[in-house]
């Protein structure tokens, strides 16, 4: 099945074109992902989808697996038009774009679902 993702330039992260997946799966809701950033060890980090609606909230984030030229299959997370929002699993606030423990990101791809924690209503 085709999935088109698009992400509009915003003050969350910068914007992507529209681009075509072959889905393998149907999508399921995301509470927390396994990434790392820059060189750093590959933690679990909350994961928001971030909207345009009210000028940036969140909204829900999903897994689709996806077909992927080279490696075969990955693992697509994707949220808002305005792409993800991540913080640290340990870290208890809200969800804001003014806060310097979180970052966004346009979509995210995978190489499994051991990297993925699942939302218990998906």
């Amino acid at each position: 099945m085709a999935f088109m993702l698009e992400v509009e330039d915003n003050a969350n992260c910068d914007g992507v074109p529209q681009l075509m997946f072959n889905t393998m799966a149907e999508s399921r809701l995301v509470a927390e992902v396994l990434t790392g950033d820059f060189g750093k060890e590959a933690v679990f980090h909350k994961v928001t989808g971030w909207s345009s609606e009210n000028d940036g909230s969140p909204c829900s984030a999903y897994a689709v697996k996806i077909q992927e030229s080279g490696s075969g299959e990955a693992l697509l997370i994707y949220g808002g038009d305005w792409g993800l929002r991540f913080m640290p699993a340990d870290l208890d606030e809200a969800w804001d774009l003014a806060s310097d423990n979180q970052w966004g990101e346009n979509f995210l791809s995978l190489d499994g679902e051991s990297q993925v924690k699942y939302s218990d209503a998906s």
